[in-house]
């Protein structure tokens, strides 16, 4: 058992929150958060509360100080460990993302209809693929399976909902050296997901959800989280394999021409006026849109 400060400063570090982040979500200042933690003042029980739902905690935890893990699985908590040096500005919007999972999926309970998800992706993917040949013809695959056709592709949400992908927008900050371009996570209810920096340009937004939709499709089977960012990808799986940086670099660089391939028209051609499908289409509760 430790000092309540100490146990506030570790539930924060835990939750990968600055003291900023925890200020504004509790309408205080990051001065008083950080009077808290060092132990000078202490937060009221409404406070407390707030702050121990904000930790994934229960308040007599947090209160008497008690060292024990988040009750539910942290997925966002996992998803900013991947890569160590992501701004901890983004942490707002990847969490934000994964609320956003979590009530989806309650709410589907709730209304007794089951989400129907994509949770496994219906293609092999083969070690170091990452010829231009096999890229294209992967790509390929994608759009013969929902029937896109070889023209030009100008928005990837109806793809993803006929698929039973989620796709999710949030800020995750401007400055891609440092800030996250978009994740991937197989939710263990929601199923595949993609997130996608609201704070890029639109058509870096446009490519990095057809990077996530790569990350998807081809290599789920290695891992469940991807977080991509300017500097490359970082990935965390159920069981960490021995990969090592090069096959991570491989992997971003082969999602990369995937994208662009899936993007893009497959062989020459005057590019057409429409997609040809509809947003709306899908099966109930298939996949979730949001912003």
């Amino acid at each position: 058992m430790t000092d309540l400060h100490e146990a506030l400063r570790r539930g924060r570090a835990r939750a990968r929150y600055s003291q900023d982040d925890v200020g504004a979500a509790l309408g205080v200042s990051r001065a008083m958060v950080s009077y808290w933690e060092a132990g000078s003042r202490a937060p009221n029980d409404r406070q407390l509360s707030a702050l121990a739902r904000l930790y994934g905690i229960t308040p007599a935890d947090l209160a008497e100080g008690r060292d024990v893990e988040p009750e539910e699985i942290d997925l966002a908590g996992m998803l900013l460990r991947a890569d160590e040096e992501i701004d901890p500005g983004a942490a707002p919007g990847i969490r934000e993302f994964v609320d956003f999972l979590q009530r989806y999926a309650e709410l589907a309970d709730l209304l007794g209809i089951p989400i129907r998800g994509l949770a496994q992706s219906p293609f092999v993917h083969r070690a170091k693929f990452v010829q231009k040949d096999d890229v294209r013809r992967k790509a390929e695959e994608v759009r013969s399976l929902v029937g896109l056709g070889t023209g030009p592709i100008r928005d990837l949400d109806p793809v993803c909902e006929l698929l039973g992908i989620t796709v999710y927008r949030a800020p995750l900050g401007a400055d891609l050296r440092s800030a996250p371009s978009g994740a991937f996570l197989n939710h263990p209810e929601v199923g595949f997901s993609i997130l996608v920096n609201l704070d890029m340009t639109p058509g870096r937004r446009r490519f990095t959800a057809a990077h996530e939709l790569a990350h998807a499709l081809f290599h789920s089977n290695e891992t469940n989280r991807v977080v991509s960012n300017g500097r490359g990808l970082a990935r965390v799986s159920p069981t960490r394999s021995p990969a090592s940086s090069s096959c991570r670099a491989r992997a971003s660089a082969g999602s990369s021409k995937r994208s662009g391939f899936l993007l893009e028209s497959s062989t020459p051609q005057t590019p057409s006026t429409s997609s040809g499908i509809s947003a709306s289409r899908g099966r109930p509760l298939s996949s979730g849109y949001a912003r």
